[in-house]
Formats: C-alpha cells, sequence, structure tokens
C-alpha cells in the first residue's frame, strides 16, 4: 500500500501524522509543564508577598497612626483643643491690637461613623494682626485644623468708622 501512492500523498500523510503527534505531544506532555510553571510561579509571588506582610503591615499602622493624628480620634483631645484655641486667641489678642469678639460654642455634625466639630472664632483688628493671627493658628496651632476664613468689614454708626472682623472656622474630625 505504502508504494501505491505518490510522493506528494505520502507527504501530506506524514505531514498529517507529525501535526496529530504535535497535538498529542502538547497536551500530555508540555501543557502540563506549562501549567506547573504558572503555578509556580503564583506561588513564588504569594511567598515573596507573606515575607514582606510584617513590613507592609508596619507600614500600613505608621499611616493608620498619621491619619488618626490629622483628624483627632481622641475625644478629649477635641475638648482640649477648644480650650487650647480659646488660650491661643485669647493670648494672642492680649499681645496685639485685636479683640476678640466672639467665641461660639462649637458646633458638631455626625456622618459616617465620623464627627465633625467646627469652631467659629470672630475677632476684630487691623489687616495686618489678623493676617498674623491667621498665620499663627494656621501653623503653630496644632489641636485643630484651620477650614475658613472669612474677613469683612462694619461700618459703625456711632463714630462712622469702618472696623474690619475675621470669622476663623476651626476644625476636628474625630472617629467614632
Amino acid at each position: 500500500m505504502w508504494n501505491k501512492l505518490t510522493y506528494r500523498k505520502k507527504n501530506l500523510l506524514l505531514l498529517m501524522i507529525v501535526v496529530v503527534l504535535g497535538f498529542l505531544a502538547y497536551h500530555k506532555a508540555i501543557k502540563g509543564t506549562l501549567q506547573v510553571m504558572e503555578d509556580c510561579a503564583q506561588l513564588a509571588k504569594q511567598v515573596e508577598a507573606a515575607n514582606q506582610s510584617p513590613e507592609r503591615l508596619f507600614a500600613l499602622e505608621q499611616e493608620l497612626a498619621t491619619i488618626n493624628e490629622l483628624i483627632g480620634t481622641d475625644a478629649e483631645a477635641v475638648n482640649e483643643a477648644q480650650g487650647q484655641l480659646m488660650d491661643r486667641v485669647g493670648t494672642y489678642c492680649d499681645q496685639s491690637a485685636a479683640v476678640l469678639k466672639e467665641f461660639a460654642a462649637p458646633h458638631q455634625y455626625i456622618a459616617n461613623n465620623y464627627a465633625i466639630i467646627t469652631s467659629k472664632v470672630e475677632v476684630e483688628g487691623d489687616y495686618l494682626t489678623l493676617l498674623l493671627l491667621t498665620d499663627v493658628l494656621e501653623r503653630d496651632f496644632n489641636a485643630s485644623s484651620l477650614t475658613s476664613v472669612r474677613f469683612y468689614t462694619k461700618k459703625q454708626m456711632k463714630t462712622k468708622k469702618t472696623k474690619l472682623y475675621a470669622v476663623y472656622y476651626l476644625q476636628n474630625i474625630q472617629k467614632l
């Protein structure tokens, strides 16, 4: 039978046998080897991640501590911040030409397991004095964050003079 086939048919038959044998070899030997190599690479990544987990945990704990420091999670720190704010603004007003007009009770807003405590302080003075107080509250006062400052003028009817006022809003964020 092999002798009756032409060279063209013999080559075609040989090509089909090579393709079938290649397909069988891939599925029986090579496919399993590639799967084992892929599994080995994944396990190596897991081992590397496990080796780095204490370092990553330490970094995450530091990041959490930094965030808690920024938002002020201690209830005592929030109450203490009100006293510190009063002392800081009162001392500054005594040392400069500024007058503390209003120190409102703090406003508290609770949402999503966080309490946002906003303090409002109103001070009267000249522009430079109020600007320096803004700088003091922004740079040196770490108990609360200065979130907003509003400058406005009010004309006094008796003296016919215009006075400059600044309203400072300071916030503490507390995790409940």
